[in-house]
């Protein structure tokens, strides 16, 4: 016999969801949250998405790659990724 998992369903719209994680992030469309912080000194822009973030993080560099700190709450806190820009053709990054 097969177990099946029970889907997650929006309370809001009706959506189903096969995993729990994927229905809290569809929450964040109805709720409005932005849990992922720019940490840039004078911006402080919030998004819905790490996904966005990290490309408005690029608008700050010029273009280069950088993944700085930024606050997380749906893991419980926050978290540095090690990347840091890259100067010149001999430089390498740190992890």
């Amino acid at each position: 016999m097969t177990r099946r998992k029970a889907e997650q369903r929006c309370a809001t719209c009706g959506r189903t969801f096969k995993y729990p994680y994927l229905l809290n992030q569809h929450i964040r469309v109805h709720s409005g949250a932005t849990p992922y912080t720019c940490l840039e000194v004078g911006c402080g822009r919030s998004f819905k998405w790490l996904s966005s973030l990290k490309a408005h993080q690029n608008s700050h560099d010029g273009g280069k790659t950088v993944e700085g700190e930024f606050n997380d709450e749906a893991r419980g806190g926050r978290r540095n990724s090690g990347v840091r820009p890259v100067e010149g053709p001999s430089s390498t990054r740190i992890f």
